[in-house]
C-alpha cells in the first residue's frame, strides 16, 4: 500500500515534527510512514497545479507504506495525546482533501 500527501512547506514541518516526536514514543506506524517516505518531505517535488489548491510551495510527498486511513489514525493520536498538538485533530479530519491512496504499482519515493 502507499498513498501521497499534499501540504504546503509549513504544513509538512508540523507534521514531520509531530511524527519524529511519535517515533521517539515508539509508535509503530509512524516509525512505517516516517521510513516509508515522509521523511523525505522537504525534497520531494512541488504538486501540479491540479493538486496544490492555488498554492505553488505545495509539496507531493509519496508515503509507500500504510495507506490514508493510518495516516488520518495517527494525526488523531497525535492531536489527541501529545500537549499542544491538538491542531493535528483539525489537519486528520481535513486529510482526505489532501492526500490519495495509490492503487496498482508499488509507489516509490525519488
Amino acid at each position: 500500500m502507499a498513498f501521497k500527501i499534499y501540504y504546503n512547506h509549513a504544513d509538512l514541518t508540523r507534521i514531520a515534527a509531530n511524527i519524529r516526536q511519535a517515533m521517539v514514543d515508539h509508535r509503530p506506524h509512524a516509525q512505517e510512514i516516517w521510513r516509508g517516505g515522509l521523511d523525505k518531505w522537504a525534497n520531494s517535488p512541488l504538486a501540479s497545479p491540479d493538486k496544490n489548491n492555488g498554492d505553488p510551495g505545495v509539496r507531493e510527498v509519496t508515503i509507500g507504506a500504510g495507506n490514508v486511513d493510518h495516516m488520518q489514525i495517527l494525526m488523531r493520536t497525535i492531536g489527541s495525546r501529545v500537549l499542544g498538538a491538538a491542531y493535528m485533530l483539525e489537519m486528520a479530519a481535513d486529510l482526505p482533501n489532501h492526500a490519495e491512496n495509490v492503487t496498482g504499482k508499488a509507489a516509490t519515493h525519488e
